[in-house]
């Protein structure tokens, strides 16, 4: 180790600023070769695997919070000492006023004063021990925030400075309203309920420093109606379950403790609480939040970590599954995920993570938002040799927040920081979350562009770093046109909860009856509104159609559909409805999952269809090699096309058909194999 030494402050010395008050104004230029400067509080890092670890000095709580920094190895057989990683929210939410992101604490680091934010001293000051020191890394510290190319180089060694930590200490701030005894012991009674004949967890509550009080909670877990599930829901819906970074902090981790005000409990009894809770429906849906289906995923994620699940995941699943995710900074959507191991072992499907080797793209903090997202797509498309990346182009109409835009033909997506990207490249931050046609279990996909004799070719030109060059970014992927849109129905918001969805399901489905072609029948009106899968995902077989479709039809008679005949839509086989795959309410999620944020339409071919919401008449409906649906397509001055989005057309899904000629209107243009240039 390499220790900064810490100066000496007994309150009497002088600062430098206060001993130039004293210097006559023509001697100051000379001042900083007389009078010593106060030493560096971030020295460079000597080696690619260096990092600066903290050492909190042992102090009480009305003492300031004293730090010094020391330089260590990632790789050192024998000289790196044991230390814990903190994994914390950067913002303060706690204080109120002023603002949250500008209260700002002092500390003595190395010698000198330094800033940092309010949250992550609360952390320290809990963390400092009174008679010994304590080792730990924090980000906001350990690494020279002001500095682009250090923070570059450490955001690639941070996977492996979370695994290496003896444990991961997580900090979720004070406990104002006195819920995290409550919540920790529900959590903590219903993981050992679970998990029953196993060594039972308790969780600890500080009585004062250095003092831990073990709680046992060996009783069974309190009712649904329990007051004590509210305090559980407090917990969850911290911030700290919304900020990405969290995923890999915790996930790679040895251990993992969160700490809540004056308790703490470790990961392993959180995410057997997490099973409990999935185990109940009804407990589940109580508790249904984005940061309950956040940590939910991180447990899912430290099972395939530990082994105790054999599912794999590429990159892409990754980034389709942390959307819901927040980040400060937009690229942190692709630098936050690099650290886990994914299908390639510990390289990623960019191929940026084996030994540090083959990378498609560094985290490179100088690369603007659009390269970081172009460099990702181009990496995924150019490795995996397939389009799935495309199904996460999703372009929304803005006019959800101004009712007076009128679409004028472009593809705007408003996003919440506003790129300009090629049509083809996703958004990752765009605040919007589709669910894809697509699906990652090879046993679950449609085979639209991957039939007999469709041999995928990809060809990608990317320039980075060079002025008015976004049109030169651009795929080149061979397919065929089969059809041509001819109407497209108004945008279905997305920001509504499903209770509330009626109405716009009602649009959904006067609109498309009124349109769909004489010939269509109820399953394939059912399959088309639905996306062809159930509300978990799974493509519908040909004998789960009839359930399907039965408790569609039993849907109809609830909404109560103007201009829908009812009497002649009820089957008989109703009695033999498949009640536990297929009821009203499953078949309302599917409905809404598939067409949130999107638009039915109607081709010139009379095919019903439901895609991007940005969709127009004249768009080509196109079969791409090496894609697991149909694609929507707009030609432009020159040749080349905009990418309008995914889609979903019966008859298009399946690969083998269409390479026999079905589902492929007969006219000149259609079903002529060709090159597509997107841009």
């Amino acid at each position: 180790m390499y220790p900064f030494n810490e100066k000496k402050d007994d309150g009497q010395t002088p600062t430098v600023g206060t001993a130039l008050e004293a210097v006559p104004s023509y001697l100051k230029a000379l001042v900083g070769c007389i009078i010593p400067q106060s030493p560096a509080v971030y020295q460079p890092l000597p080696h690619k695997d260096s990092f600066r670890l903290i050492h909190i000095q042992p102090g009480k709580e009305d003492q300031p919070l004293k730090i010094t920094l020391h330089l260590s190895r990632l790789h050192e057989q024998d000289g790196l000492p044991s230390y814990e990683a903190l994994s914390y929210t950067w913002n303060c939410a706690d204080e109120p006023n002023p603002p949250p992101c500008t209260i700002q604490n002092s500390i003595i680091c190395n010698g000198t004063t330094k800033l940092i934010r309010h949250n992550l001293f609360k952390a320290l000051s809990q963390l400092r021990y009174r008679t010994k020191e304590r080792i730990i890394w924090a980000d906001a510290i350990s690494i020279n925030q002001e500095d682009d190319l250090e923070k570059d180089g450490q955001i690639r060694l941070m996977h492996h400075i979370y695994r290496k930590a003896s444990r991961v200490v997580v900090w979720l701030g004070k406990d104002d309203y006195d819920e995290a005894p409550r919540a920790f012991e529900t959590l903590c009674a219903a993981a050992n309920t679970w998990q029953r004949g196993q060594k039972p967890y308790t969780y600890e509550v500080f009585a004062g420093k250095g003092d831990e009080r073990q709680i046992s909670c060996t009783h069974a877990p309190p009712p649904t109606s329990s007051k004590s599930w509210v305090a559980v829901m407090a917990f969850f819906i911290s911030d700290y379950f919304k900020r990405l970074w969290i995923v890999q902090e915790v996930v790679l981790a040895k251990h993992a403790i969160f700490i809540w005000g004056d308790c703490s409990l470790s990961w392993s009894a959180i995410c057997h609480g997490i099973e409990y809770i999935k185990s109940d429906p009804n407990l589940a849906k109580e508790l249904e939040d984005r940061g309950f289906q956040n940590a939910h995923l991180m447990y899912h994620l430290s099972k395939l970590r530990l082994g105790e699940l054999k599912a794999t995941h590429p990159f892409l699943h990754l980034l389709d599954m942390s959307r819901s995710f927040d980040v400060t900074n937009p690229k942190d959507k692709i630098f936050g995920l690099m650290g886990f191991p994914t299908e390639d072992g510990n390289d990623t499907r960019c191929g940026w993570e084996k030994a540090d080797t083959n990378r498609t793209i560094d985290p490179v903090y100088e690369h603007s938002v659009e390269e970081v997202y172009t460099l990702v797509a181009a990496g995924i498309l150019q490795k995996d040799q397939n389009l799935d990346v495309l199904s996460f182009t999703s372009h929304i109409r803005p006019s959800e927040k101004d009712q007076s835009y009128v679409n004028p033909g472009g593809i705007i997506d408003p996003a919440k920081v506003l790129i300009d990207l090629p049509s083809w490249v996703p958004n990752w931050d765009s605040g919007y979350i589709l669910s894809p046609f697509l699906a990652f279990g090879e046993n679950n996909q449609f085979s639209t562009g991957k039939g007999a004799g469709m041999k995928p070719e990809i060809n990608i030109s990317v320039k980075i770093n060079e002025t008015n060059e976004k049109h030169g970014n651009m795929v080149c992927v061979k397919g065929l046109v089969v059809d041509t849109i001819h109407e497209v129905e108004d945008q279905r918001p997305g920001y509504i909860s499903l209770a509330k969805a009626t109405p716009e399901l009602k649009k959904l489905l006067i609109w498309s009856w009124a349109r769909k072609h004489k010939d269509t029948t109820l399953e394939t009106f059912v399959r088309t509104l639905t996306a062809g899968r159930d509300a978990h995902g799974n493509i519908v077989q040909s004998a789960e159609q009839p359930h399907q479709t039965t408790a569609f039809c039993e849907l109809l008679h609830e909404l109560k559909p103007e201009s829908i005949t009812l009497s002649s839509l009820l089957p008989t086989e109703i009695e033999t409805l498949d009640r536990k795959k297929f009821n009203t309410q499953l078949v309302r999620e599917m409905l809404w999952k598939a067409s949130c944020y999107r638009s039915a339409f109607v081709t010139e071919g009379g095919e019903l269809g439901m895609g991007s919401s940005t969709a127009m008449k004249g768009d080509k409906v196109v079969v791409l090699y090496g894609g697991q649906v149909p694609y929507v397509i707009r030609e432009q001055e020159g040749g080349w096309y905009k990418f309008v989005g995914e889609c979903y057309v019966n008859s298009l899904m399946n690969g083998d058909a269409i390479a026999k000629g079905d589902g492929i209107k007969d006219t000149a243009e259609m079903g002529v194999e060709r090159l597509f240039e997107l841009r």
